[in-house]
């Protein structure tokens, strides 16, 4: 990318550059293309979750005219992080697949805007990216049947089984979500007792059943959200399933910009080839005592829990509602705080777990507490709780860990 490097160097030291190709104002195939393909198009292109597509028709140049038109928002929506979407703070912790634009990259784009948005030479562009998938899928699975949304205060959230058939226990190694339609905004995965989850998808008419929270008493095996790849465990590491389980598909339909469409989601699984030597845990520490008077912002609850015995921390999620404003996940070690997650302004449609970039995880000993504190906007006429709907609210925290 010519320009990013050469002329981001010249701006930062102010000395004139004198390479025509360095100095040329930067244009979308050469420039900016590679830069969205990266942290953009998962989204943004057609058929995705984007408001707009970025996959251009090369051979049409008026194809190109709504983009230029968008190009002061783009700029302004990734200079400011808002795009793409990535709610930690940087300075808890660093994750695996973050979805972070670098300075230099933030440069480019808004030299490309203020410069007028040039289109260049589509032979100039990049190869088209390939779509991320697991090296090895052994089990393929997808919703039943359809299922059309509905809105309520334009959030649907449903939970849908999946039966992979075990009669052994199982190590999942690695998980990748395949959205069935463009308002999926998030995908939890959970796994429950099969006999359960069959039972409470049985009890209610629609396909799937309502569910709020850990879908009976599960624990979080894995997340998607749009841009985001195949979930791989760390080496060496699994969720074990056993014979009895299911899993539980609990997805969020964004309808505020679109109408409803079918969605018939699909999940695929790669297995580990023998048992691993460190299953994972999955520890859930929820807050279910919290109200949240009428009218108020800035409504902090906090709770806490000592972990048992020893381990490693490989994955952290936590999990509120559209009410959510932010998240804070901690632990107290006898050396003192260690931030874990730290989101500053929670949105309930970037909901995802975040598997650390630590090569050995984070250890904790025996005895160590794990903080959550949840913030809430409660704009409603209505005093509101934890409970069991879409209009109460949640303080939710999950921990993947093995044992040391």
């Amino acid at each position: 990318m010519t320009f990013g490097k050469g002329a981001f160097a010249c701006a930062v030291l102010g000395f004139a550059c004198s390479d025509p190709e360095v100095s040329s104002k930067p244009t979308w195939y050469r420039d900016v293309l590679p830069i969205t393909q990266t942290h953009c198009m998962s989204c943004h292109t057609a058929g995705g979750v984007g408001s707009f597509s970025m996959d251009l028709d090369p051979t049409d140049p008026e194809s190109y005219a709504g983009l230029q038109r968008a190009a002061k928002s783009i700029a302004t929506a990734v200079r400011a992080g808002h795009m793409p979407p990535f709610p930690p703070d940087p300075a808890c912790r660093e994750y695996l697949a973050e979805r972070r634009v670098s300075d230099e990259e933030k440069h480019v784009v808004q030299s490309w805007a203020d410069s007028g948005a040039a289109r260049g030479d589509p032979k100039d562009a990049p190869l088209p990216l390939a779509i991320p998938e697991l090296d090895r899928v052994d089990l393929a699975l997808e919703l039943g049947e359809s299922y059309l949304p509905t809105s309520l205060e334009y959030t649907d959230v449903q939970c849908f089984v999946l039966d992979p058939a075990l009669t052994v226990p199982t190590d999942v190694t690695g998980l990748r979500v395949i959205p069935g339609s463009q308002r999926v905004r998030d995908v939890l995965v959970f796994r429950a007792d099969r006999a359960a989850a069959q039972a409470a998808d049985a009890a209610d008419a629609a396909s799937g059943f309502d569910c709020f929270g850990s879908p009976l008493g599960g624990g979080l095996v894995g997340s998607w959200v749009p841009g985001m790849p195949p979930m791989l465990y760390p080496e060496g590491t699994a969720v074990r399933l056993d014979a009895e389980s299911a899993l539980v598909l609990q997805i969020t339909y964004d309808l505020a910009s679109a109408e409803a469409t079918e969605d018939r989601t699909g999940l695929e699984l790669r297995f580990a080839d023998a048992p691993v030597a460190r299953p994972v845990s999955i520890q859930v520490l929820t807050h279910d005592t919290f109200s949240l008077p009428a009218m108020t912002r800035d409504v902090m609850a906090s709770t806490s829990m000592a972990l048992a015995d020893a381990g490693v921390v490989w994955g952290v999620a936590a999990e509120l509602r559209r009410r959510g404003e932010a998240a804070s996940l901690r632990l107290q070690t006898a050396g003192g705080p260690a931030c874990l997650l730290e989101i500053p302004n929670y949105n309930a449609g970037w909901q995802e777990l975040y598997l650390v970039r630590d090569e050995a995880g984070i250890g904790f000993a025996a005895g160590d507490t794990l903080e959550l504190d949840c913030t809430w906007d409660n704009s409603s006429m209505l005093e509101i709780g934890p409970g069991p709907n879409p209009t109460d609210e949640l303080c939710v925290a999950y921990l993947l860990t093995t044992a040391l």
